[in-house]
């Protein structure tokens, strides 16, 4: 998952490509690793709103099992999407 996850920030920095980058974030997201998941949190602010798509992944990443990545998870939420927080969708 770590080579994966490097290679697509690689090419996301190089050429901007974005194509299945979002789909190895939602598997990093959910990878029960903290480097992991920590790792396509950074990658995913990175990519600013190329990473809107792995919005799903990002909501479910707030009941990780890490406080790092979940707290990464609401951090970018906040930035990316704030309406899809949940404390949001209450009102």
């Amino acid at each position: 998952m770590n080579d994966r996850l490097l290679a697509g920030r690689l090419l996301f920095e190089v050429v901007g490509e974005t194509n299945g980058l979002c789909a190895i974030l939602d598997e990093a997201f959910a990878a029960p690793q903290s480097h992991i998941g920590q790792a396509a949190g950074q990658i995913a602010e990175e990519m600013g709103d190329a990473a809107l798509p792995s919005l799903p992944a990002l909501k479910a990443a707030l009941w990780h099992k890490d406080r790092f990545v979940r707290q990464r998870a609401g951090m970018l939420i906040r930035k990316l999407a704030p309406q899809e927080l949940p404390i949001n969708q209450a009102k």
